[in-house]
């Protein structure tokens, strides 16, 4: 009932009755395929239910021997998944063969299809009473899977019909739309055919306006074009060849019209072009007469600026006013090739053309004359106002710095003089330093009246002000360092009277110290007093010899250079009285500070050797030797040091027998008795370090007498223990020597 409808070939006769005929297919398809899901779905169970579920299942050998079989007559081998190889004699089982080309076939549980032509059918065998029950159930089986195939074809059928209606309904899209679109250039062919220019730019713009919405069409369906014929291009190759035919004649037809209307458009485009050309030459011509007009009321050559700003606003001013001549002069120039071109191209307009280029040409030259003018002027003002500005910042400067080294300040003491001396030296590097600024400055200047500037004669007068100001200058520093030279010596001289004094105080202060713990170190002093005194006198000479050319030199403070001078003279003086009596009184102290170091050098002496011999040498047996052969040197350093102790402690008791202690007998004869003691205590220590060390060494060799007989033992041991008694007479004569020697050797051993 559905093949027919489904192999109909009925594709419809336009767009509108191929898409009923497309959906009315597609319902169908979906008619098919619920008819799965209900009848064909019954069908199956009952097929089920034929088959007894207590009899045996069939046997695949006695099925196939009741099944239609074939015989292969020659080798064949599959060149598609659909078909199935066999070999010459197979016996393959029929399933079909209702084409007369091709069977389908069975082998190996494999189905696939052979050339019929490669078969031959084998007559079938009759069949017993219980082989036909087993065949009729069989064949509900075989019933059941012919429905399945006829229904899965009808399947198929359906699907290629239903993709040939969406091919044909594209097809007659595509028709559709090569038709709207020759509608579309035959209207657009009035357009790219029109000879109108119009009498007026206005028209002429309008006219190109329209044509430009035309070409944007043009470009959007030329788009459309290249779909269209690439769509036709898939339908030729389905190879239908009615609708092949009517789109193929429909494409060319189009493609033919399209390319005649990109011809008279590209015509169009430039007749449009050269028209608008001129239009544009001539409108453009009147917008440059009229910007030259407006720049030339603009322009104010006699406008001059105040001081540097004013100048440099004006310079902006006429730098922008520039670009703008920049950007007319750009346009000048289109408009001269414009003309180049419009005189080849209309050459029946080329003398009006001509004369009004040539009108613009004079009209922009006398501009941008008159602007060359204004901008040089502009510059010479710039020099001006930047010559002014200069002056005026180095007369500021100088003022400044004079004002600064006019100064009446002055230092009170070396390092403030130096500061000032350092901060005036500083404005002489800071004037040095402009130098270069002030020449730049009068040589600018100089060239500015070189050149004629307007302003010449204001220029010579401030380069006369200028040097005049660098005068006044000069002479203020000369003064200032004249006066800070002199304050530097004045606080010179200061500080070697106060370092006089002070050097002198600290020598009188020494001279009063009686006391007679440091007796010893007032020699030492009092003998580099007379060294100091001897260097010092050479530094109160020059200084004497310096307030001197102060003076003579007409010094500003020179009367109390001179009274500052006396002071430290009459303090030298009675300072050298004082060493005098000073060194007599050193004497009497001398041996009692001889007697005072020397004890207190034994003293630190014993209390270091003290420490030494405090070690314990026992504790470990290592380096025994080098110790033993240490303590033997420091032995030999106390007997050395014996005499020096002596004559320590008889020095001591000859200054208290000869009461020459200045009164401290009792304190001398204190600290003997503590070194006697102290000495005593320390060869005490030396002598139980002596002890001590020879009882180790005694250990030492004795430990290392009983490591050498363990030793001697353990290898006797090991010769004892020795199983072998000899093989034959030679070789027990030899062991018995061996065992002779070995007894030798424990007697000796033993005796030892």
């Amino acid at each position: 009932e559905k093949e027919p409808v489904a192999q109909s070939t009925d594709y419809g006769r336009d767009e509108d009755s191929c898409n009923a005929l497309y959906k009315k297919h597609q319902q169908l398809f979906n008619d098919i395929k619920d008819f799965e899901q209900t009848e064909l779905e019954e069908l199956r169970q009952k097929a089920q239910k034929c088959h007894q579920p207590e009899k045996p299942l069939v046997a695949d050998d006695v099925l196939t021997g009741q099944r239609q079989k074939v015989l292969g007559l020659y080798d064949y081998v599959e060149k598609t998944p659909r078909e199935i190889s066999m070999k010459k004699n197979d016996t393959l089982i029929l399933l079909n063969s209702s084409n007369k080309d091709w069977w389908k076939v069975e082998l190996n549980d494999r189905q696939g299809f052979v050339p019929a032509t490669y078969l031959k059918k084998i007559e079938k065998d009759p069949m017993s009473v219980n082989e036909q029950d087993r065949l009729d159930e069989y064949t509900v089986s075989s019933r059941q899977q012919q429905i399945e195939k006829q229904y899965s074809n009808l399947l198929n059928i359906c699907q290629q019909r239903l993709d040939k209606l969406a091919e044909s309904s594209d097809a007659y899209k595509l028709m559709r739309e090569a038709a709207d679109l020759v509608v579309w250039i035959n209207d657009k062919e009035r357009i790219a055919s029109e000879e109108s220019l119009g009498k007026g730019p206005d028209d002429v713009e309008e006219l190109q306006r329209r044509f430009d919405e035309f070409q944007k069409e043009l470009r959007t369906n030329e788009l459309r074009l290249v779909r269209l014929n690439s769509i036709a291009e898939k339908l030729l190759q389905l190879g239908r060849t009615d609708a092949a035919l009517k789109i193929q004649i429909d494409i060319n037809n189009l493609n033919r019209k399209w390319d005649d209307l990109k011809k008279n458009a590209e015509e169009r485009e430039q007749q449009l072009l050269s028209a608008y050309e001129v239009q544009r030459f001539t409108r453009d011509a009147e917008e440059a007469q009229d910007w030259i007009s407006e720049k030339f009321e603009q322009l104010d050559p006699d406008e001059l600026g105040q001081d540097l700003r004013s100048v440099k606003r004006l310079q902006k001013k006429h730098e922008a006013y520039e670009r703008d001549l920049n950007a007319l002069g750009d346009k000048i120039r289109e408009l001269d090739d414009l003309t180049k071109r419009l005189i080849t191209s209309h050459p029946e307009q080329a003398d009006v053309i001509i004369q009004k280029q040539q009108v613009i040409q004079n009209q922009w030259t006398d501009l941008t004359s008159k602007a060359d003018l204004h901008k040089a002027k502009l510059l010479d003002d710039y020099d001006y106002q930047k010559f002014l500005t200069d002056f005026r910042d180095l007369a500021a400067v100088i003022k400044s710095i004079i004002q600064q080294i006019s100064s009446d300040e002055l230092a009170r003491d070396v390092p403030g003089a130096e500061a000032l001396l350092e901060r005036h030296h500083e404005h002489r590097s800071e004037i040095d330093a402009r130098s270069g600024a002030f020449q730049a400055f009068e040589d600018f200047g100089n060239d500015l009246i070189n050149a004629e500037h307007f302003a010449g004669e204001d220029i010579k007068q401030r380069l006369l002000e200028m040097d005049e100001i660098r005068q006044q200058l000069e002479s203020a520093w000369k003064e200032r360092q004249d006066k800070l030279d002199e304050c530097l010596e004045l606080q010179l001289f200061y500080r070697d009277c106060d370092t006089a004094e002070t050097w002198m105080e600290s020598r009188e202060k020494a001279l009063k110290d009686e006391a007679v713990e440091v007796v010893e170190a007032a020699i030492k002093r009092h003998e580099d007093f007379d060294k100091a005194i001897k260097a010092q006198e050479d530094k109160i000479n020059n200084l004497k010899q310096f307030a001197n050319q102060l003076v003579s030199q007409d010094h500003y403070e020179k009367a109390g250079i001179d009274d500052r001078l006396q002071r430290v003279l009459d303090r030298w003086t009675s300072l050298r009285q004082a060493m005098m009596e000073y060194r007599s009184r050193l004497g009497e102290s001398q041996t009692l500070q001889d007697f005072s170091r020397d004890a207190e050098e034994i003293e630190a002496w014993i209390a270091d050797k003290l420490a030494a011999a405090s070690d314990e040498p026992v504790k470990e047996t290592q380096n025994l030797q080098s110790k033993s052969q240490k303590h033997q040197a420091f032995v030999a350093e106390l007997a050395a040091n014996t005499d020096r102790i002596q004559s320590i402690i008889g020095m001591g008791k000859g200054l208290i027998d000869s009461r020459k202690c200045a009164g401290l007998e009792t304190t001398v004869d204190n600290r003997l008795q503590q070194i006697i003691e102290q000495w005593e205590f320390l060869v005490q220590k030396s002598s139980d370090k002596s002890l001590k060390l020879k009882e180790a060494s005694r250990q030492q060799t004795f430990n290392a007498g009983v490591k050498d007989v363990e030793f001697w033992l353990g290898e006797i041991e090991n010769q004892l223990v020795n199983d072998d008694v000899g093989r034959d007479l030679t070789s027990v004569q030899n062991m018995l020597k061996k065992q002779q020697l070995l007894e030798n050797d424990i007697a000796n051993h033993e005796v030892f």
